[in-house]
């Protein structure tokens, strides 16, 4: 039992230790305080960030394990709250014809590319630079521009559809790309700086019936895919081992050969949603250096594929008649009930069954015995933690399983971008 605490979070009293409704009530003083000082005429947004960063910092350092991770989960959806819905409300006033809009991608690689240059330029469309306005020769946060000018619906779909290529080129060199709204040390600042920038918005957009104003600046400094209308100033809100020579040429044919796959992709569709997932999970195992966590990894992006696939007919009967039984036995209750939904749980395929099925749709069935293979070994270390003590044999694993899991996912985005041909 955990003795009942008090702490101050700018300058409010917050009862310890923390359930949800204090927890949102947090949320709610974070909003209010960026709403006023936005809405502010001598409002520094530098220094906003920087004050707002270090007491959030300072509170959470005070918090046990148990709280902290609560504090996380109910921080995903009170900070994003209301951000979606507003930008659906908008969105067909921004997809205006006379707006035209560009984007980049802001993202952090997991070893640095070594390249003794400022920049990387390729397709004549694309640039990459580093953060820092540096060489790129040691920089592990990145940005690539884009010189596209489209309205906002084209815009959109470019977008994502160049994310997914520049992932999977890196990948092919064995560089990883994430964003902090993945990495638990620096969520918080994140979700900080894109509720600043809603509510920024907020305060600058005014909706009329055909048309809106949009403020003369973008924030330049945020992760992932971020769109903002061409014209704008941008505005920052931001408070050894050898590694092979980046190839920039085998890029940017790495770059086109992705990004052409992609072509006929859907990107509203559900697979289109899968494959993001799988594609996050496989650039994730390029992060980690423990040799299990890659192989895990590796293994799960093809799992994310994977469809829930009905039992035969016959094996349903079978379950069906065992159902029929139990609920006829003079057992007791709540262990027919617990013996029932095991049966009923087995009335789909086992995920292994079901990765293997869409290992023999897409490579053919020659290809199944190797991807159950390295599932086995996936398996063994699930739930054994280990395989050999031999770290060659480990690495073998890990480069297997990952060649394979990217064919698997290349051949995905193949078969998504048929069915969208053949409609």
């Amino acid at each position: 039992m955990r003795n009942n605490q008090t702490n101050t979070l700018f300058g409010v009293e917050i009862q310890r230790p923390l359930e949800e409704e204090n927890i949102k009530e947090i949320f709610k003083i974070i909003k209010d305080i960026i709403k006023n000082k936005v809405e502010s005429e001598d409002s520094d947004i530098d220094q906003l960030m920087h004050e707002m960063d270090s007491t959030i910092k300072d509170f959470i350092e005070q918090l046990d394990e148990v709280e902290f991770e609560k504090f996380i989960e109910i921080m995903e959806g009170e900070m994003s709250a209301g951000v979606e819905d507003s930008n659906e409300d908008t969105i067909s006033i921004m997809d205006s014809e006379e707006t035209k809009w560009s984007f980049y991608i802001r993202f952090k690689i997991s070893k640095p590319l070594g390249v003794d240059q400022d920049s990387i330029v390729f397709l004549d469309r694309f640039t990459i630079v580093s953060d820092s306005n540096e060489s790129l020769k040691g920089s592990t946060i990145l940005k690539l521009k884009s010189s596209d000018n489209l309205i906002y619906r084209e815009i959109v779909d470019v977008s994502k559809k160049v994310e997914q290529a520049l992932i999977l080129a890196f990948a092919e060199s064995g560089i990883g790309i994430s964003y902090p709204e993945h990495l638990a040390s620096e969520v918080i600042v994140e979700k900080l700086r894109r509720e600043l920038e809603s509510v920024f918005i907020g305060r600058h957009i005014d909706i009329y019936e055909k048309h809106c104003t949009i403020p003369l600046i973008n924030f330049s400094d945020k992760f992932g895919v971020v769109l903002f209308p061409s014209g704008t100033f941008q505005y920052n809100s931001m408070t050894k081992m050898e590694s092979d020579t980046f190839d920039v040429e085998e890029f940017t044919l790495s770059f086109d050969k992705n990004y052409n796959k992609f072509e006929d992709v859907f990107i509203y569709d559900n697979k289109f949603k899968k494959l993001e997932t799988a594609i996050s999970i496989l650039t994730a195992s390029l992060f980690d250096d423990l040799l299990i966590n890659k192989i895990i990894l590796s293994m799960t992006a093809i799992e994310v594929l994977s469809e829930k696939i009905k039992r035969s007919d016959n094996e349903i009967e079978a379950l069906n008649y065992l159902k029929k039984e139990l609920s006829e036995a003079d057992l007791d209750e709540n262990v027919k009930k617990s013996i029932t939904q095991g049966v009923l749980s087995n009335e789909f395929q086992s995920i292994g069954k079901n990765c293997g099925i869409l290992v023999k749709n897409l490579l053919g069935k020659k290809e199944v015995d190797p991807f159950y293979k390295l599932y086995n070994y996936r398996s063994q270390l699930v739930h054994g933690g280990s395989i050999s003590d031999d770290k060659k044999t480990m690495y073998k694993i890990h480069m297997e399983a990952y060649l394979f899991s990217k064919r698997i996912i290349l051949s995905y985005i193949e078969s998504i971008s048929n069915i969208k041909k053949d409609e």
